[in-house]
């Protein structure tokens, strides 16, 4: 593979070359390996980037009889990164959203279809056409990722449980807490039914959570939604905390419970409907955090029937003790469970919001 390939550059820094056959492929990765290695990529960001560029060049010389592929370096934020392009004059994408899924290329790819871009890409922006001036334009883009050394100031404590539904190995819920610099997220990810199907779901959907974490809370549920299009989908809640702000921002879709625990009231809206069905906008709410506040985030596998002010108890334990003592007291035997807490640090019982 050259190091070096022979490549044209545009006036504004974009370099790029001419995609005729899959050979070229090899060409677009050596471009963007480095590029990726001047914005500051690991080893692990570097070669996901150079598969993505291979998988979008393939798709243009398997699909669309060749093409353009650009790339350049980025910078947002004191943030570098790679964005990359590919325009053909193809049969176009009947269908985009389908053709994120992964395996949808159906022969000849390095990765698994235009879903690797999906996964392994921050941003995916993908315009077709069928007609007779069909053609597809792609642009994705991918940032280093901030600081994942927490502070060590945070103001509050997390815990989380889950399990399967009794007699089943497989848990079709998952939760992610996702720590950087002054920022937490967490989050509650009920895949639909349970067993091996609701598994894949709750897998595929966390990974990506867990693998973008720092795309703001809207474009998160639209890239979960895209993920689990293959899946049975998935209904889920993310709570992003700002420490510096003493802020929290909160999405859901579908059936995820909250609870909140705190001095003042708060309010927030979940979509109905699951992640995996077609994107629509979620609603996001912000609300001041104090350190008398807890947060409870838990699946439909934990009964409702239960409330701060009903187990005085749980004020004088930490956020995981909490968890595990509502898992184990409040849990249904029909169904996989899981629980979130937040807990500001103050540790004093407040009333139900």
């Amino acid at each position: 593979m050259p190091k070096e390939p022979s490549v044209s550059k545009s006036p504004r820094g974009l370099r790029y070359l001419a995609v005729g056959k899959v050979a070229d492929a090899y060409l677009a990765g050596a471009l963007v390996r480095k590029m990726a290695r001047d914005a500051g990529f690991d080893d692990n960001g570097v070669e996901e980037i150079v598969l993505c560029a291979v998988e979008l060049a393939t798709n243009m010389a398997l699909h669309a009889g060749g093409g353009v592929f650009g790339a350049h370096v980025v910078e947002n934020q004191g943030r570098k990164g790679v964005e990359m392009y590919g325009e053909d004059r193809g049969p176009g994408i009947p269908d985009v959203e389908v053709s994120l899924a992964d395996g949808s290329s159906g022969r000849g790819g390095y990765g698994c279809g235009l879903g690797t871009l999906h996964r392994l890409m921050d941003r995916l922006e993908v315009v077709s056409s069928t007609g007779p001036d069909g053609g597809t334009r792609i642009k994705c883009s991918r940032m280093t990722r901030p600081d994942d050394t927490p502070a060590t100031d945070c103001p509050f404590d997390v815990g989380a449980a889950t399990r399967p539904k009794p007699g089943l190995a497989l848990n079709g819920d998952a939760f992610v807490i996702k720590a950087w610099g002054k920022k937490t997220l967490v989050g509650v990810i009920d895949g639909l039914g349970h067993g091996q199907f609701a598994h894949k779901a709750a897998l595929s959907s966390s990974r990506y959570v867990e693998t973008h974490y720092d795309l703001p809370l809207e474009a998160l549920f639209q890239g979960v939604d895209r993920a689990c299009r293959a899946t049975r989908g998935v209904v889920m809640t993310l709570a992003l905390f700002d420490w510096e702000r003493s802020r929290v921002s909160l999405a859901a879709v579908g059936n995820v419970e909250i609870k909140h625990v705190g001095p003042s009231d708060v309010s927030f809206v979940s979509r109905r409907g699951y992640l995996g069905s077609g994107t629509r906008p979620v609603a996001v709410s912000h609300f001041d955090w104090t350190p008398q506040d807890v947060l409870v985030m838990y699946s439909d596998g934990l009964h409702d029937n239960w409330s701060w002010r009903g187990n005085p108890s749980l004020a004088g334990m930490s956020a995981q003790r909490v968890a595990v003592n509502l898992l184990n007291t409040h849990a249904r035997d029909n169904d996989d469970a899981t629980v979130v807490v937040v807990k500001g640090l103050a540790r004093q019982e407040v009333e139900d919001a």
